[in-house]
């Protein structure tokens, strides 16, 4: 029956730390949802992650294992990886949108109502950035 619940070191398997940590989760989280609902508010999102990450930190702790085991380390790596993830994942996003647009499966449409807003808006930006330009010119070359 002791083999269920602990491995060949002696600690307990990793699959058992689940119920730990709903269970942990559950203590946390019961009584902030008791108090929410008396206050007839709902718990707010960055509540509820906080809760999370705390219970992760806590089971840990109980693991006896370092919280960067599930963070990772920040280095120069971790700099490395995430660049490559960032590529990685536009270019999974870019790729079936091509793919679509070539096949024809995907037709692509401006919303004319917002590019001629965004067209305009532009183009006053432009003329206050060449009026301003002028202004400062004139200013500065006055004198010379």
């Amino acid at each position: 029956m002791r083999k269920i619940f602990l491995n060949r070191s002696g600690k307990m398997r990793s699959i058992w730390w689940v119920p730990v940590f709903f269970t942990l989760l559950a203590l946390f989280l019961f009584p902030i949802i008791l108090v929410a609902q008396k206050q007839s508010v709902p718990v707010p999102v960055f509540i509820q992650a906080l809760l999370i990450l705390l219970v992760t930190v806590i089971c840990q702790f109980l693991r006896n294992e370092e919280v960067t085991e599930i963070t990772g380390k920040i280095n120069f790596t971790l700099l490395n990886q995430f660049q490559k993830g960032i590529i990685a994942g536009a270019i999974l996003m870019i790729a079936p949108a091509l793919l679509l647009t070539i096949s024809g499966m995907v037709n692509w449409k401006l919303n004319s109502f917002y590019f001629q807003l965004l067209y305009m808006e532009f183009l006053q930006h432009l003329l206050l950035l060449s009026l301003k330009s002028f202004y400062f010119a004139d200013l500065f070359l006055r004198d010379l």
